[in-house]
């Protein structure tokens, strides 16, 4: 395994193979090369909770499990991966922290990654941040018993039924803090479709 320090990435994009790299072929595993060069950047950004040794190999298996992935502009996708682990966060897990996602560029026609953090991810920083004592996000069956109100006296009730439906209607997070501080805010699924019809951008 190298041990360079410079952790520079190659200077032009033609350098990264955009096939997908042969497990135990370093050679031809370039894209394993660039992630294997920025370790020592990777490092320096981590919490000490986290190796750059584990964040690498999570990179290089997104990658490799994503065709787009190793489409993707190198600096775009060495980006993401920086972001991550300035974090402290693994992507394309099933922890569901945060992904690197491949975009399509409407003006080139190729592929840029995208660093974006999942909700799992923002209740890992709230709870390492030490403020919070409590921090929940659950989804409310259409069977579920559920009621809530804003203002002076906030209430939230939700009791789960025994035999959901598999329909959410509504989504809701919780926070207690440290001091006592408490909120919480509800979306209905009209909601976030909305939201996401919106804000989230096409593969394609």
């Amino acid at each position: 395994m190298s041990d360079e320090k410079s952790g520079a990435a190659p200077t032009t994009p033609q350098e990264v193979e955009t096939k997908p790299a042969k497990v135990g072929n370093k050679s031809n595993d370039t894209i394993g090369g660039m992630i294997e060069r920025l370790k020592p950047q990777i490092e320096r950004a981590l919490p000490r909770h986290v190796t750059a040794e584990r964040l690498a190999r999570v990179a290089l298996t997104a990658v490799r499990n994503s065709p787009r992935l190793q489409q993707a502009d190198p600096y775009s996708l060495m980006g993401s991966i920086m972001t991550s682990a300035q974090l402290g966060l693994e992507p394309n897990t099933p922890l569901g922290e945060c992904y690197i996602i491949p975009y399509k560029n409407g003006k080139t026609g190729t592929y840029d990654a995208q660093f974006q953090m999942g909700y799992k991810g923002l209740v890992t920083l709230a709870h390492r941040s030490g403020q919070y004592r409590k921090l929940v996000a659950r989804a409310v069956d259409e069977d579920d018993s559920f009621d809530y109100a804003y203002g002076l006296d906030e209430t939230l009730y939700h009791r789960p039924s025994r035999t959901p439906s598999g329909n959410s209607i509504y989504y809701y997070a919780m926070y207690e803090l440290e001091n006592g501080g408490r909120s919480f805010v509800v979306w209905s699924r009209e909601d976030v479709e909305a939201h996401a019809k919106r804000y989230s951008k096409s593969y394609d």
